[in-house]
């Protein structure tokens, strides 16, 4: 009893795809990728290298005090966050000024 009863849900799951809702998350899904890859395609070498340093600052100083993974990337992104805003605020000193 229990097998026919598995079998019919597992049918009426199957039978009740939601393909309209399939279509519309990809489309969304792809509009989130192109508004990505705009925002990477605006960004110069100097601010990237801004980011990656503030990275590798943040990954070290983490990891001095705080043993462990999970610390580590949490001071990467952090210190990324510290790069992108010191760039932001021309702080960065390899700026090319103009």
């Amino acid at each position: 009893m229990r097998l026919i009863a598995c079998l019919i849900l597992a049918v009426s799951l199957a039978t009740v795809a939601p393909a309209p809702a399939t279509a519309q998350l990809d489309r969304d899904y792809g509009e989130i990728a192109n508004q990505a890859a705009d925002q990477l395609r605006g960004l110069t070498s100097e601010h990237l290298l801004a980011i990656g340093v503030g990275a590798l600052i943040g990954a070290s100083i983490v990891e001095t005090f705080l043993d462990g993974g999970l610390f580590t990337f949490v001071g990467m992104v952090m210190g990324g966050v510290v790069g992108d805003w010191w760039y932001g605020e021309q702080l960065w000193p390899f700026a090319r000024r103009r």
